[in-house]
């Protein structure tokens, strides 16, 4: 399905992104057979998973679907035949165990990558997605462009990035997707802000007994409002790991007051 999308969008659009110079020295492939051939000795894309610049929205949703589904792990993955570039894919399947960061990125800033940095284990996936909580926060004109931009800021970092939410019109609420996650041990790294509000999240005590661990980055928000939350989470899931995370510079740092300036 996935190589089936990619082959569809260059029959559909290629002649005319080249025609408008949006994107350049992409292969052109006569038949879908010529398309998995040129796949099987390369990460799913090569290089060309970077070039679109599509300047239409549904093509942009299409394409964050399409790379969603090479995370195998994933609830809409699929087994494929094809590497997925390491520029987004990182994820080693044999430690049984994955880290899910997620958040609206709208932008990304300093915390986010505080974030990153601090989390002590392998296996972290970072889920960009819409976040209806947030003031001024909507759905971005084109999401496979924020995808790339997301990448673009990780690089080198051993990390992978899923777009496939990007790729929906509707918002995600992690009970609706984490417990059909194909991993046995299953994490969140979140601020500590989303950790104190943790009970407002949806169906939050059947996530609860689905996750295995929760890394707590500062929000500038004190340990003293934290621990009675921490303690009644426990009561719901006593296997509950919870680890703050080391205080740093950018606790402040907000992607609400940084779209305000």
């Amino acid at each position: 399905m996935v190589a089936r999308i990619y082959f569809s969008f260059y029959q559909n659009t290629l002649s005319i992104l080249e025609s408008k110079d949006l994107i350049s020295g992409i292969p052109l492939f006569k038949s879908f057979e010529d398309f998995e051939l040129y796949l099987t000795d390369r990460e799913l894309g090569g290089v060309l998973w970077r070039d679109f610049k599509t300047g239409d929205q549904n093509l942009s949703r299409k394409l964050c679907l399409a790379m969603g589904a090479l995370f195998d792990f994933m609830p809409e993955g699929e087994s494929l035949p094809y590497r997925p570039p390491t520029d987004f894919y990182n994820f080693d399947r044999e430690r049984g165990e994955v880290i899910f960061f997620g958040g609206s990125f709208n932008p990304w800033h300093e915390g986010h990558m505080e974030c990153v940095s601090q989390c002590p284990e392998k296996n972290l996936v970072v889920i960009p997605d819409y976040n209806p909580w947030k003031e001024g926060e909507s759905r971005r004109d084109l999401p496979y462009e924020q995808f790339l931009s997301l990448c673009e800021k990780l690089k080198g970092r051993d990390v992978s990035i899923y777009p496939g939410f990007l790729g929906v019109k509707e918002s995600n609420p992690t009970i609706n997707w984490l417990p059909l996650v194909k991993v046995e041990k299953k994490s969140l790294l979140i601020g500590a802000d989303n950790f104190e509000k943790f009970e407002k999240w949806k169906d939050y005590q059947l996530l609860l007994r689905e996750l295995t661990k929760i890394y707590i980055v500062p929000r500038a928000i004190g340990l003293d409002n934290l621990r009675p939350v921490e303690k009644r989470l426990k009561e719901i899931n006593p296997a509950l790991e919870v680890a703050f995370l080391s205080s740093h510079d950018f606790e402040g740092v907000s992607s609400s007051e940084i779209r305000k300036r």
